[in-house]
This record gives C-alpha cells, structure tokens and sequence, in this order.
C-alpha cells in the first residue's frame, strides 16, 4: 500500500530553529528537501549561511576531554543558551589554567637552561661571579673529547701559558676551565679551538658557587612542580563539583549541533506577509520536506498553538 504523502513547510524566527528542530521535527520522519530549490521562484529568498553555531563550543568539549566526568547519569534539562553558558564558563576555567601552566613550564624551561648550563661546573668550588671578574686573567668554560683532552695533556700543556682545571668527566667529554693572561689569551683561544674546545657562555649574573646555583635552581623547580600540582587539583576539583551541569550541558549542545543537517538544508527570508504581525522586519527561516499524512496532520495540531511557528501542509499533486 501507498503512503499518501504530504508537503510540509515550517516557518519561525530565524534565532529559534534550534528550539523548533529538538522540540518537533526530530520526532518525526521528515524528508527534508533544499528549500530554496523548492521555493525558487521567490525573490526574497536566501541560504541559511549560518555555520553551525555549536561548532566552536565542539571543539571546546574536545579539548577538555580528559578533565570531563563522561557517562554521567542525572543528566538534567537545559536550553541552548543554558548549555552554552556552562561550557563557555568551564572552558574558560580550562583555558586559564593551560595559560598559567604554560607560563610556569616556560619558566621551568629557562631554569633548566641555566643549571644544564652550569651542572658540569659543580666540583668547582668559588664564587663564578668572582673569576668572572679578572682583570688580567681571562677564562674559558667548555668541553673537549677525551681524545682531544689526552693531546692536550701530552703534547701542549707543559708548552702553554694556561692552566686547565677539570670540573666533570663523562663517558664523552672532559669538562673544565682554562685561564690565561691577558696577553696571551689570543693564541691560547686559538690552540684551544685547534682541539675542538666547545666554550660555554656563562652569564655574569651568576650568584655563589656553580654547586649553591644549581641548589637554588632545584628549589625553584620544586616551588614550579607543586604550583603545576596545585593547579591540577584545583581544576580537576572544579570539573569533578560541576560535573552534572557539564554532562547537561554536552548533551544539549550534542542535540543542538545535530540540527546544523536542518540548517543546510533551510532557507532565509525577510517576512512580508505579515504571518507573525511584525511589519516585515525580522529574518525567518523556511524549511520544508515530505511526511506521510497521518505525521502530517499530528505535527500541525502539535505546532499549531505555538506562537512562534507557522505550518503549512499542502497535497501531492501525484
């Protein structure tokens, strides 16, 4: 047996085809056709160009998946702007925190810097800004191969103006610090660059021994670490509190953003028939497809006393 079909067409206030899709249409079987094919002959019509207004908040919920309480059970009712707030409001608690962590692990970062920097100087033991200061001595931090360290030894140092104190010895590299005079620091540079001496920069800001620097530096990083941990806490804290009105929330804006398949296919015009006494100034949407009669007649007795919707139903022509 065949269906006797109907042409419905749905118009309303552009801002409230959310509403209108959850509510009525998604409980029906709608074949849904491009409403400004169907309506070409109108002038004063246009695409519903709006891109999906959840799509954003979307993205939002993905990122902060791994603090979300998923699979909760007492989901609660909300509208689309009640959905909206809620995920807007946790997102920014989220975006917060990765602000202030990024902050602290650049932080972590610039001190590791410092302390890789000045590690391999640990067993010597003076102040760096004090030889840092020489005046007629000048000083060089830096590494060279064992290889190159045992040539040096052997053959240049007893032929050298410069003394060569080791700090560390790796499987790779022998750590240390040549000094030499004023006058003879050019030729020693050169001499020291023929052995492949990787010379390290050390800043004149340096407060204590290389040893109290990196002591200080494994403080700060403590201090970091339990900030970071606290941070954490607090946002997981906030998430696990809030957890009920946030799975609300996802699931509204899941239901929502499924209407975005309504949207394409809807169209948009100014009102100038008066439908719904406004004088022809506001943007309403058209949106139009088949049911079956029977769907038909109960979705028109269903919207029929909604102020804010207006149905047509029309026969099929075959």
């Amino acid at each position: 047996m065949i269906e006797k079909m109907r042409f419905v067409s749905v118009i309303g206030p552009k801002d409230d085809i959310d509403r209108v899709t959850d509510k009525y249409i998604s409980k029906y079987d709608i074949h849904l056709e491009n409403t400004l094919t169907e309506l070409n002959s109108l002038d004063n019509i246009h695409p519903f160009m709006e891109s999906n207004p959840y799509g954003q908040l979307k993205k939002n919920i993905s990122q902060m998946k791994d603090y979300i309480v998923e699979n909760e059970t007492n989901i609660i009712d909300m509208n689309a702007n009640e959905a909206s707030a809620t995920i807007v409001n946790a997102y920014e608690k989220y975006d917060k925190y990765n602000k202030e962590v990024d902050v602290l692990k650049q932080k972590i970062k610039e001190i590791n810097e410092h302390k890789n920097l000045i590690a391999p100087f640990v067993n010597l033991d003076f102040e760096l800004a004090d030889i840092l200061k020489f005046k007629f001595i000048r000083l060089r931090f830096g590494k060279m191969t064992h290889d190159h360290y045992f040539q040096f030894k052997k053959y240049e140092y007893d032929k050298l103006n410069v003394i060569f104190l080791e700090s560390n010895i790796d499987e790779e590299y022998v750590w240390g610090i040549y000094f030499t005079p004023v006058f003879y620091r050019d030729k020693a540079d050169a001499i020291f660059a023929s052995l492949h001496f990787e010379r390290i920069i050390i800043p004149e800001d340096y407060v204590g021994t290389a040893k109290e620097s990196c002591e200080k530096y494994d403080k700060e990083l403590e201090e970091i670490q339990s900030k970071l941990e606290e941070k954490e806490k607090n946002l997981r804290e906030y998430f696990d509190s809030n957890k009920l009105n946030i799975a609300s929330a996802i699931e509204t804006i899941d239901k929502y953003s499924k209407n975005q398949n309504v949207r394409k296919m809807a169209a948009c015009t100014i009102d100038t028939s008066f439908i719904f006494n406004n004088e022809g100034h506001a943007t309403y949407y058209i949106i139009c497809g088949w049911m079956n009669e029977n769907d038909a007649l109960l979705f028109h007795a269903e919207v029929e006393q909604d102020v804010n919707v207006f149905c047509l139903i029309e026969e099929a022509e075959n």
